[in-house]
């Protein structure tokens, strides 16, 4: 039966698995930390400011063909997009 911690079968590692299924079993159901809607955001997260700056320093305009330059671009804020523009 594959574990549904690790993915594997059998499992790799039952004793990590098994502390991570007893810590998880710990957690409240929600967590206030996590935001389901992107929109409640302040834009995207500064590592990905981060990563688009790089891959358009490095590929130029070209990056902006690739799916991941899209996404990172979809997530950021207008504020941040200004940001990028003048800094490319």
């Amino acid at each position: 039966m594959t574990c549904p911690t690790c993915g594997l079968d059998p499992c790799i590692n039952p004793s990590f698995c098994a502390s991570c299924t007893k810590a998880d079993s710990r957690k409240p159901r929600t967590s206030r930390w996590y935001v389901y809607d992107r929109s409640q955001l302040d834009g995207a997260p500064q590592p990905t400011v981060e990563a688009l700056m790089y891959s358009l320093r490095e590929r130029g305009t070209k990056a902006l063909e690739e799916a991941g330059t899209k996404r990172r671009l979809s997530e950021l804020s207008d504020k941040q997009v200004i940001e990028v523009g003048n800094k490319s």
